[in-house]
C-alpha cells in the first residue's frame, strides 16, 4: 500500500465511519399486521425522496441492512433504487425489526465490517433511540418518517458506545437540508 501523500494524514478508522439511519416511510395504518403494513402512495414517493437526497449529496451507502417489515423494506428498496446502479443490495436483517439501541449496535457491529458507510433502516424509537445514544442528543429527539440522520462515529462498528458519535446533519425527504447552505465568499 503506497504512503500517504505529505501533508496527509492516512485514513482511520476511527474518524471515518458514518452511520446513515433512515426511518421508515409512511405505512397504512389498517388492515394487515404491524409486520406486513405496506407504504402509502405518499410513503412510496418519501422514500423514492430520501434516496435520490442522499444521492445528490454523494452518500452512498457501503451496505444497507434494513427491517425485513414491509413498510421498512420498502422504503429501503425504493431509496436504494434512487441511489443508481452502483448502490448496493439491500439486506433485510430480521433483528432490525422492533429492535432497541442494544440490539441495534450489535447488528451494526456484527454485520459492519469494512464499510465505510453504512444505512441502516428500521423503526422507532429504537433508531432514534442508537441515534441520541451515539450522538449524546437531547432527551426527546426522535428522526421523522422518511428522515435519514447521518452520524459520523469514532469508533469501529464492533466498538460503538454512548457518545462516539456526532450527528452531522438530519436529511428530510424533500425539504432543504436541516442547516442552509453556507453563503458564497464575498468577492
Amino acid at each position: 500500500m503506497p504512503a500517504p501523500a505529505a501533508g496527509s494524514s492516512p485514513p482511520s478508522r476511527l474518524s471515518s465511519l458514518e452511520l446513515l439511519v433512515l426511518r421508515h416511510a409512511e405505512a397504512e395504518r389498517k388492515g394487515v399486521t404491524d409486520f406486513d403494513r405496506a407504504l402509502t402512495k405518499k410513503g412510496r414517493e418519501d422514500a423514492t425522496n430520501a434516496g435520490r437526497r442522499l444521492g445528490e449529496l454523494q452518500l452512498t451507502p457501503d451496505a444497507v441492512f434494513s427491517s425485513p417489515a414491509a413498510r421498512a423494506i420498502v422504503t429501503a428498496r425504493l431509496a436504494v433504487a434512487a441511489l443508481g446502479p452502483n448502490a448496493p443490495a439491500v439486506q433485510p436483517e430480521p433483528q432490525v425489526y422492533d429492535a432497541s439501541r442494544e440490539i441495534l449496535a450489535k447488528v451494526l457491529g456484527a454485520r459492519g465490517g469494512a464499510a465505510r458507510r453504512l444505512l441502516l433502516v428500521g423503526h422507532n424509537p429504537g433508531l432514534s433511540d442508537l441515534a441520541s445514544w451515539l450522538c449524546n442528543l437531547p432527551s426527546g429527539w426522535s428522526l421523522g418518517k422518511s428522515a435519514t440522520a447521518q452520524l459520523r462515529l469514532r469508533a469501529t462498528w464492533k466498538d460503538l458506545s454512548k457518545g462516539c458519535g456526532r450527528l452531522i446533519d438530519v436529511h428530510e425527504e424533500l425539504g432543504p437540508p436541516a442547516r442552509p447552505p453556507k453563503p458564497p465568499e464575498e468577492m
